[in-house]
């Protein structure tokens, strides 16, 4: 609730950042959004032929190449084949849950809102949805989708997180609830807290997704 590393990407604050009910202050919000990184899902596109040879190069594919090799060596023609079957049929689950995940990952990055309502300086603003930082007090309202990963403090909404966990009934949320970026609000108004913004973010959402 991992894919291949992403170079020189921002590691985001996981832990909640301690506020006051008045959200941050712009000050202290720059510099936690220089600690945590902006607010977005950076860029896992990987060519397609290097994602499919790399699920040839672990441990376990290695064991299996090995014994393929060995029965060919020894003249087991059939042993050799299904040995060979098998280790195509795990490279193949591996590459098609990994693509799964990263077609996840690009239509939430498409569906995050663009804005959305902060408690700053003790007043609520309308700011893009990148500079949120962990730790910010926001708005979630009818329609909006949540742009980062939060805690519920005041409030009851309806959520759909069947972007997140594929399921299509509605997750009554209201205070100490948390929730993933992504999710829809259907019903209802709260106010919440950033837990997770940016590259942790993603993380904790790929290890939810992968099964």
């Amino acid at each position: 609730m991992s894919l291949a590393p992403i170079a020189a990407a921002p590691v985001a604050v996981t832990a909640v950042a301690k506020g006051s009910p008045d959200g941050l202050t712009s000050d202290e919000a720059r510099r936690r959004l220089a600690t945590s990184g902006p607010n977005s899902m950076p860029d896992t596109a990987e060519n397609p032929l290097r994602r499919a040879l790399t699920k040839f190069w672990s441990p376990i594919p290695w064991m299996l190449e090995a014994a393929t090799i060995l029965e060919l060596v020894l003249g087991k023609y059939v042993e050799a084949g299904i040995i060979a079957v098998l280790l195509f049929f795990n490279a193949a689950l591996g590459f098609f849950q990994e693509g799964h995940a990263q077609a996840t990952l690009a239509a939430l990055k498409k569906r995050l809102a663009l804005t959305t309502s902060v408690r700053r300086d003790g007043a609520w603003k309308n700011l893009p949805a990148a500079d949120l930082v962990p730790g910010d007090i926001i708005k979630l309202s009818l329609g909006c989708v949540v742009a980062a990963d939060v805690k519920l403090l005041q409030g009851n909404v309806l959520l759909d997180q069947s972007m997140l966990t594929g399921e299509s009934i509605g997750t009554e949320a209201g205070p100490g609830f948390q929730t993933f970026a992504g999710a829809l609000v259907r019903r209802g108004e709260a106010v919440a807290q950033v837990t997770a913004t940016g590259a942790s973010r993603r993380e904790r959402q790929l290890r939810q997704w992968q099964p």
